[in-house]
C-alpha cells in the first residue's frame, strides 16, 4: 500500500512524517548518498527534482556533483514523488513536506 492516508480529504491533509514511513526510509537512503556532496543548495536540488523533475541552473552551477547523483541515483524516491504530486495543491502540507525534507539535510553544529 503506497499511502497509509487514503482519505478523500486531499486538500485538508496535514503531513506528519510518523504517517509515511516509506518517505522516513527514502529520504533516509538519499541522504546517505548526497552526504558526500556539497551541501551548497542541496535541500533545494533534491526537492526541485523530486518535485518537478526540474533543477534551477543556478543550482547545478553551484552543486554539479550533487545534481549527477540525485539524477542518476539507484534510490527509490517513489513515495516521495507520489506524495509530491497527490499533495499539489495543498499548499499546507507541501510546505509542512518541503521544510521537513530541508531539515533532513541541514546540519546542526
Amino acid at each position: 500500500m503506497l499511502f497509509q492516508n487514503k482519505s478523500n480529504c486531499i486538500d485538508t491533509d496535514i503531513f506528519d512524517a510518523i504517517n509515511q514511513p516509506e518517505l522516513v526510509t527514502e529520504l533516509s537512503e538519499i541522504k546517505q548518498h548526497a552526504d558526500q556532496f556539497s551541501d551548497c543548495f542541496k535541500a533545494q536540488i533534491i526537492i526541485s527534482f523530486l518535485k518537478s523533475h526540474s533543477i534551477n541552473s543556478i543550482w547545478i552551477t553551484a552543486n554539479p556533483e550533487l545534481v549527477k547523483c540525485i539524477v542518476s541515483s539507484p534510490v527509490s524516491t517513489h513515495h516521495i514523488e507520489s506524495l509530491f504530486q497527490r499533495y499539489k495543491n495543498n499548499k499546507p502540507f507541501i510546505t509542512d513536506f518541503e521544510a521537513y525534507i530541508t531539515s533532513s539535510f541541514t546540519k546542526i553544529s
